[in-house]
């Protein structure tokens, strides 16, 4: 599995990962076939994004890797309240 993020936004996947702040394809919470897989499943691509922020709150590793990936910075339980605050909003667009 990989991780692949183009600035010009040629693709979905690209704006999701833009949108959910997952460009770091070094340190990506989401794999591009989790990604692809919730755009596949969605009704459109902007019902992807709550999904996706919640399959990151969701797993320890990917909330580890947030954490390392921002040298410790990010309080996970702030973060985790903020997204189950947010991403619901989402839903709407």
């Amino acid at each position: 599995m990989a991780a692949t993020y183009d600035s010009s936004l040629p693709t979905d996947k690209d704006r999701v990962r833009l949108l959910i702040g997952d460009t770091d394809t070094g340190n990506s919470l989401l794999e591009d076939e989790e990604i692809e897989g919730l755009i596949d499943s969605a009704e459109a691509v902007y019902d992807t994004i709550p999904l996706c922020l919640f399959s990151i709150v969701n797993d320890p590793r990917k909330l580890q890797i947030l954490r390392e990936s921002t040298g410790g910075g990010v309080n996970l339980v702030e973060w985790a309240e903020l997204i189950y605050e947010v991403a619901p909003r989402w839903e709407y667009k």
